[in-house]
């Protein structure tokens, strides 16, 4: 039997599961610059497209995607530094709390281990306890995506415009509440909201996906996020 070519194999396995983020990630940005004359817009914007950065970045620092080593690590720096993170930093932490998952050493998982008050509370002290407790491995990865996340902010705030000030506060806010909305949620979701987050699986929603699924992810760290409903069917 005649072998695929392999870019031909490399596309037809690989656009399936990119092609949804790719197309999130180009309409939140879509939405940012409609909105740049509008700020509580622009902030709301900023947030579906941090989100579907998240998204994005999640699946490729798994591995997920099946895309070459040299794209995959390339999209987990950019995609990061639209966050306003180190990508290498948020692999390091992720694939540390999938190990070994609210046990001591677990820094991302923290907020899972208190109550929604506490995980708030905690945000922006966990916030840089990411950053230290990265630094174990590949710092001068992280060192230079930190210098660029610098770089970047600087940029935003003497731009002077509604578009870089509403990136800087977004990718912020989001940082600060992470114990909340990256740790909390996903672990401890309150029974309604897994259940509306059942009912609308089939719009492939990463949120919605993370919160109905997420112990089917724990299982499965490999399967993208918008395979997810399927994973947890089978």
């Amino acid at each position: 039997m005649k072998k695929p070519a392999p870019q031909r194999f490399w596309v037809a396995s690989v656009l399936p599961g990119v092609r949804l983020h790719v197309a999130r990630l180009f309409t939140a940005l879509l939405l940012l610059w409609s909105a740049r004359h509008h700020p509580v817009l622009a902030v709301a914007a900023g947030v579906f497209l941090f989100l579907a950065a998240f998204a994005f970045n999640h699946d490729v620092l798994h591995g997920a995607l099946g895309l070459p080593r040299r794209a995959n690590e390339a999209l987990l720096t950019v995609l990061s530094l639209l966050m306003g993170w180190s990508g290498h930093a948020v692999r390091r932490l992720h694939l540390k709390h999938h190990a070994r998952p609210l046990a001591g050493g677990d820094v991302e998982g923290h907020g899972a281990t208190l109550s929604f008050w506490g995980a708030l509370a905690a945000g922006p002290l966990d916030a840089a306890r990411y950053r230290v407790a990265a630094l174990e491995k590949e710092r001068t990865a992280q060192l230079l995506e930190n210098a660029a996340v610098v770089a970047l902010t600087a940029a935003a705030l003497a731009s002077r415009t509604v578009l870089g000030a509403a990136w800087v506060v977004t990718s912020v806010a989001m940082q600060l509440t992470a114990s909340v909305w990256a740790s909390w949620l996903p672990h401890r979701p309150p029974g309604w909201l897994k259940a509306i987050a059942l009912r609308l699986s089939w719009t492939k929603s990463a949120a919605m996906l993370s919160f109905a699924f997420h112990a089917e992810h724990h299982a499965h760290p490999k399967v993208p996020c918008g395979e997810l409903s399927a994973a947890g069917r089978r």
